[in-house]
């Protein structure tokens, strides 16, 4: 059984197991569910050197 709360848990498409896919993707078209950026990874960001 899918959990009716999925869609807070789905930035993008690739996100949904693919044989879900058809049961999730109803959970999200009823609550208007979009895409979401995804977060760049941590070891990549950008942060101030010490001085």
């Amino acid at each position: 059984m899918i959990p009716e709360d999925v869609y807070k848990y789905i930035r993008t498409d690739k996100d949904i197991p693919i044989t879900y896919k058809n049961d999730v993707k109803e959970i999200l078209e009823r609550n208007n569910w979009e895409p979401r950026e995804l977060v760049m990874e941590p070891s990549i960001l950008d942060f101030p050197e010490e001085e």
